[in-house]
């Protein structure tokens, strides 16, 4: 799907997505500042932007956060908590994780069938602390405030990673397991509500 087929609004929240990675790709120090996103979307036009790019069509406005964030996609990111080496990479404690809907590629190009089918449009920021924190990792490997440009609704979807019971990167305890997988299921839920709060609005 081509940009010029969606709304002016949804083309305008894709091109700024872009342009922030681009950004920070170009970029070899810090990102510019945080006061440069001085708006963000409103969570209705978000929400507008995932339906017309993931293509969901005349759905209810109820229904759209479950076809897109469905509890098969929760199982399989829970089923990588339990089994995943690297978790103190992946969730580093003291930052904070993100689950996030973006359903377009880097550079604003709709994902395929198959991508979404696998989940590649639920990306989980990781993000510095503080209002003038970055997006360290999650969605590229630079630096960058892509969090910024999501609705300020969405801002309560995310968790602290809290302390792992042993101080060796390489050692994860079951404990540590079942506590990132209830904030991360938490969060999740957090996000489907905030999306169906949204659509309903939406729509109203």
């Amino acid at each position: 799907m081509e940009n010029n087929s969606l709304s002016p609004r949804s083309s305008e929240i894709i091109d700024r997505f872009k342009s922030e990675f681009q950004r920070a790709q170009r970029m070899e120090g810090e990102p510019y500042s945080v006061n440069n996103f001085s708006t963000t979307p409103s969570d209705q036009s978000f929400v507008r932007m995932i339906q017309e790019m993931m293509k969901l069509g005349e759905i209810a406005p109820g229904n759209i956060a479950e076809a897109i964030l469905t509890e098969k996609l929760l199982q399989k990111r829970l089923e990588m908590i339990d089994q995943e080496s690297k978790l103190k990479i992946i969730f580093p404690t003291g930052y904070l994780v993100q689950p996030a809907v973006i359903p377009f590629t880097y550079y604003g190009h709709e994902l395929t069938e198959d991508e979404i089918r696998q989940g590649a449009h639920l990306v989980q920021l990781i993000k510095e602390k503080g209002n003038g924190g970055r997006t360290v990792g999650g969605y590229s490997q630079f630096s960058s405030y892509i969090h910024k440009l999501f609705p300020e609704e969405f801002e309560g979807c995310q968790f602290e990673v809290p302390e792992y019971d042993e101080e060796e990167l390489g050692r994860v305890t079951t404990d540590d397991r079942e506590r990132i997988k209830d904030l991360y299921q938490e969060t999740f839920h957090h996000l489907q509500d905030a999306i169906t709060e949204a659509a309903t609005r939406t729509y109203q």
